[in-house]
């Protein structure tokens, strides 16, 4: 049973005020029409890796904006603290370009910002999955259970809704790449269970066990494979043979999976909330680094980059934080740059004021009862989906509207130019 501390949760809808009491380790969570804040809603963010390219020789401060004036665009791009007023249409400006809406900017294709809208502030759902079964049980209470047959429906909405998956590597490291008009969302599964994935044998070869989650998402892959596919498995290794139990060993099934594409992730030794009241740094360290030690043991070389914390919780001593993000154990070091929270809020890009590396919002996938703030609650959202991240479809450019230009934290873009454009 998650412990909470109680906190308000306001939603708008309809005109309405909608009161819900939430509840929240460590601090309040608030929900507005605006969108969910993150536990630490300062500029100070815990683990932060993005970097600011201050030492780039050019001396364009990377802001630029665009403006249509009867179907017409002018930029201006400051230089040398100087406002120089541009066409459009001078092919010598990077990234910025007129023309009819594409889906890959990339390859050169050109965009109208109005047509297109993007948002690369905008929020980006993280989904968390946990188990998965043929059909529910009579009287199923258990809201993190979901049917494969739900899940590949849900694979189907997020797909025509123009949602496309995204790793959680690329998602840390600023990179997500995307064509144009689609929004990015990335899915984790925590606990290793074999309804997530497992392997069969079959005429003498181990082969992905078709009653899982991982055969759904290669199914829909071969029909769609423009979705992608992408996932985080969360793991405690402290569960041995158990995780993903199947046929095949221990690598087996973690290099299967792990040449597929998908990525591991830090669950934590043995699934211990890291709220326990003794808890203590060097029982983090045991936790954390124990669980990357007996990894690298099955799967040499390895290293997780991001922890799911076990229910949600998290210790409200500095110390025992700071050692989440890196320490060390029995001479292995682990590193984690970013740290998942269960939840039901969507997270926002990297570069947004609002991220905090240190608590990552997800959301919860839907189960036999539709909830309020489950996936599927927010992708009929007209609110959310009026704020969720859009691409540009140019992976060296950050493009928002200018009414949301104050959510984009500078300092973050890296080597990226943030372009602003007024809405139709």
């Amino acid at each position: 049973m998650i412990k909470y501390v109680a906190g308000i949760c306001r939603h708008y809808l309809k005109g309405h005020t909608r009161v819900f009491i939430m509840i929240l380790s460590i601090s309040t969570l608030l929900i507005t029409s605006a969108g969910c804040s993150s536990l630490n809603d300062s500029n100070e963010i815990i683990g932060n890796n993005t970097t600011t390219n201050q030492s780039k020789e050019s001396d364009t401060q990377g802001i630029i904006d665009q403006q249509n004036d009867n179907n017409s665009s002018i930029i201006k791009e400051t230089k040398n603290n100087q406002e120089v007023i541009l066409d459009s249409s001078s092919k010598d400006i990077e990234g910025i370009k007129e023309g009819s809406s594409s889906e890959n900017t990339n390859d050169g294709i050109l965009i109208d910002y109005t047509t297109i809208q993007p948002n690369e502030a905008g929020d980006i759902p993280i989904v968390m999955f946990h188990k998965f079964t043929d059909k529910y049980p009579e009287g199923n209470k258990d809201e993190y259970l979901i049917t494969l047959e739900d899940f590949e429906g849900l694979l189907n909405e997020l797909y025509v809704k123009k949602f496309r998956l995204v790793s959680m590597q690329d998602f840390i490291n600023n990179e997500i790449e995307l064509s144009a008009g689609y929004s990015p969302v990335v899915f984790t599964f925590d606990d290793g269970v074999s309804s997530q994935f497992s392997l069969v044998s079959h005429e003498g070869e181990l082969q992905v066990n078709p009653e899982t989650a991982v055969a759904i998402m290669l199914e829909f892959n071969k029909k769609h494979p423009d979705f992608g596919l992408e996932g985080t498995f969360y793991i405690e290794m402290g569960k041995g043979e158990s995780t993903f139990a199947g046929d095949g060993s221990l690598n087996e099934r973690f290099d299967k999976l792990i040449n597929l594409g998908f990525e591991i992730g830090n669950h934590t030794w043995s699934h211990l909330s890291l709220a326990t009241k003794n808890i203590s740094e060097a029982i983090i360290k045991e936790q954390l680094g124990r669980n990357q030690l007996e990894f690298s043991k099955i799967y040499d070389g390895y290293k997780m980059s991001s922890l799911a914390l076990p229910y949600g919780e998290i210790s409200k001593n500095e110390g025992i934080m700071a050692q989440l993000f890196e320490g060390e154990y029995n001479g292995v070091k682990y590193e984690n740059r970013a740290v998942m929270a269960v939840g039901w809020c969507p997270s926002v890009v990297p570069w947004n004021k609002k991220y905090n590396s240190g608590y990552v919002n997800r959301v919860r996938a839907t189960s036999m009862i539709p909830a309020d703030y489950d996936i599927s609650w927010w992708l009929n959202n007209k609110d959310f989906m009026s704020r969720r991240f859009v691409s540009d479809g140019n992976k060296s450019t950050v493009v928002v509207p200018e009414d949301v230009m104050e959510m984009v934290d500078l300092e973050r873009l890296g080597d990226k130019r943030l372009i602003t454009y007024k809405r139709q």
